[in-house]
């Protein structure tokens, strides 16, 4: 190793030997994606969320949908983030530059998003079951109803109430 300057041997303040840099040089700064960055994935979502109100309309509607949507919308944000770093750093014969860490994470986040996304009836099969699930709750908060009904009907006829005291729910 040559050094284009003679290393001089100096002293710091308490006095004990030390030698000068040596002219290392690293690479310029190069700017970073953002999908490790609570600000970056936050300012994504807020996007995110405004496409998919767009798109889902009912998820907008119901506040039981509050929690998944702020989760879904998250990992949405960091999964396009992280889609284009990778696009980002592949040249144009298609050959990536980017480490396993990345491409790991990008994947994890893409399946993560497809999973939620699903529960929140975003993909064909994942609305049918969504539509399924609401169907079959309705048709039993209807059979829980008429089987109250029958149940008091049943009370009043054995003696064990009164039809003037009770009304059906």
């Amino acid at each position: 190793m040559t050094t284009d300057h003679a290393l001089e041997p100096t002293t710091r303040k308490d006095g004990s030997p030390t030698l000068p840099a040596r002219g290392y040089s690293w690479k310029p700064f190069e700017p970073v994606h953002g999908a490790y960055s609570g600000a970056e994935i936050d300012k994504r979502a807020l996007q995110v969320r405004h496409q998919l109100f767009d798109l889902a309309p009912w998820l907008a509607d119901e506040p039981v949908y509050v929690i998944p949507v702020a989760r879904f919308v998250r990992v949405e944000a960091r999964s396009q983030l992280l889609a284009e770093a990778i696009a980002s750093k592949t040249d144009a014969q298609g050959i990536l530059s980017v480490g396993s860490r990345m491409l790991e994470a990008a994947t994890a986040c893409d399946r993560l998003a497809a999973k939620l996304g699903d529960d929140l009836g975003l993909s064909p099969l994942g609305k049918a079951k969504l539509k399924a699930m609401t169907a079959a709750g309705e048709i039993g908060a209807e059979g829980l109803a008429e089987l109250l009904e029958r149940g008091r009907k049943a009370r009043i006829a054995a003696g064990q109430l009164d039809a003037e005291e009770v009304e059906p729910p």
